[in-house]
């Protein structure tokens, strides 16, 4: 039982998870909505932090709101604006999750339409099975023709084979 302990929660185990979480950091990035949901960049973010509390290694909230701020790269400006006020308020650079929320709220009103509208749909498909996929991926397409917004994601063996996403 030990051995299992020090194999998968050892020094050499903390330390790739620790190098993965600097990655996440360094790597994940909000643009818009349309791209990268800000409720998704911020549970990325809260997962990391507590990775890193768990490797003894954790974050104040400061440096956290820090990081939340630094990696909005948003070309909207309302949005923008939001941030660049929230670098210079007190009180809700005192909490990740305050922060988080007041930018969310921006993004909500930014982009209204985006909030909750895109459903995956799972596909799943036995193997050799692709023509499958293929006429989901076109299904979705003649969606985006009717205004629709929807994501199909196909799976085949397990693994994903085919996606879609279709914007309005």
């Amino acid at each position: 039982m030990t051995a299992l302990h020090t194999h998968y929660d050892g020094p050499g185990m903390t330390r790739c998870r620790l190098e993965s979480a600097k990655t996440i950091i360094s790597g994940t990035k909000y643009l818009a909505e349309h791209t990268f949901l800000f409720e998704k960049y911020v549970t990325s973010l809260k997962a990391v932090f507590e990775t890193l509390t768990e490797c003894e290694e954790g974050m104040t909230a400061n440096p956290q709101v820090y990081t939340l701020l630094k990696n909005i790269e948003c070309t909207n400006s309302q949005v923008m604006a939001a941030v660049a006020a929230m670098r210079v308020s007190t009180t809700l650079q005192s909490s990740f999750t305050n922060s988080a929320n007041a930018i969310s709220e921006t993004v909500s009103l930014v982009f209204p339409d985006t909030q909750g509208k895109f459903k995956k749909q799972y596909v799943a498909l036995p193997s050799r099975r692709t023509e499958r996929a293929a006429a989901e991926v076109a299904e979705a397409g003649e969606a985006k023709a009717a205004g629709e917004a929807r994501a199909v994601v196909v799976i085949e063996a397990g693994r994903e084979v085919a996606s879609m996403v279709v914007l309005t």
